[in-house]
């Protein structure tokens, strides 16, 4: 234990803290349901949050911030492997603090666990907070990190007015389509400022999805072919924990050709997914990105309300 002004740095494990951290967390989810009621009930429960915490703390390093033995912030991350490196990743409901010094908590708490992550070769550091969470925000920019993801959420009635385009559910006979598309899209990513590195393009994967029933690409054409395409289906494994649900359909691809880009076409798309949602039974629509995408960053926060930012740091 490490005794800070006015508060302790303790460790976290699934003994100690998990019930005073759910808590916490359901409050803070509580309060931003306050302001955007779309957001999933069951996330303002704290037992929606007391397993995967103690889950996470018995395989990863975690500490707890303590104000006279009581929790009063905490912070832990899981220690994932992917094709970009080796990287530490704390959910937005992994780590918050409280109080009139939460800055200084979270500094600490995040110097505590970075040494653990760097002895592990994780120099890759990512942490999800609530837009509400200002001091998070503000204290994690001053330890040098920078915002790289955006989640969005939003209702389901039409965004804007629909131009009278071809707009239709793509299937396998439309593989070469949705092709060209899917490979503009991956040069857009790969491009300045983003250079987003993707696994290689598997047309086998692809082809899986046009064949989901549970997910719907659709695609819009015009008498000189395929203008845009949007795939919607259920909420995304890969966005912020609290907006997954059965509720909530997340768009997890889209891209509009250059040459038609200012037009409507992506809001017609996107119309067209949200009374897809409608008939399928959801109740919300979601949506993330990354912020250097100027493309998404520039569109989607017009359309959606911001629920979570993903901020990062590499060593």
């Amino acid at each position: 234990m490490t005794i800070r002004a006015g508060f302790e740095i303790a460790s976290f494990t699934p003994e100690r803290g998990g019930a005073e951290a759910a808590v916490l967390a359901a409050q803070a989810v509580t309060a931003l349901r306050d302001q955007i009621p779309l957001l999933p009930e069951r996330w303002t429960r704290p037992e929606a949050f007391e397993t995967r915490l103690t889950d996470l703390v018995a395989r990863n390093p975690a500490v707890l911030a303590l104000v006279d033995g009581t929790v009063a912030g905490y912070m832990a991350g899981m220690r994932l492997d992917w094709s970009q490196g080796r990287w530490a990743f704390s959910p937005e409901w992994a780590n918050l603090a409280t109080g009139p010094v939460a800055g200084r908590m979270r500094e600490d708490m995040y110097a505590a666990l970075a040494e653990q992550w760097i002895a592990d070769d994780r120099r890759a550091h990512f942490v999800s907070l609530l837009p509400t969470d200002a001091v998070g925000r503000e204290t994690m920019a001053w330890l040098g990190f920078g915002i790289t993801n955006v989640d969005g959420l939003r209702a389901l009635e039409p965004s804007a007015a629909s131009l009278p385009l071809d707009v239709r559910r793509a299937g396998p006979s439309d593989m070469d389509g949705v092709t060209l598309l899917e490979r503009d899209l991956r040069d857009h990513l790969a491009s300045t400022p983003l250079f987003l590195r993707y696994p290689p393009f598997d047309p086998a994967e692809l082809a899986e999805n046009l064949a989901d029933e549970r997910v719907a690409t659709l695609m819009a054409t015009d008498h000189r072919g395929p203008l845009a395409m949007l795939r919607i289906g259920p909420a995304s494994s890969d966005a912020s924990t609290i907006i997954r649900d059965e509720g909530t359909a997340s768009i997890t691809r889209a891209f509009t050709r250059a040459d038609r880009r200012g037009e409507g076409v992506a809001a017609t798309l996107l119309n067209a997914a949200l009374e897809w949602a409608r008939a399928e039974g959801y109740r919300r629509c979601a949506v993330d990105f990354e912020s250097a995408n100027l493309l998404a960053a520039r569109y989607w926060p017009r359309h959606f309300e911001i629920v979570g930012v993903t901020v990062g740091r590499r060593l």
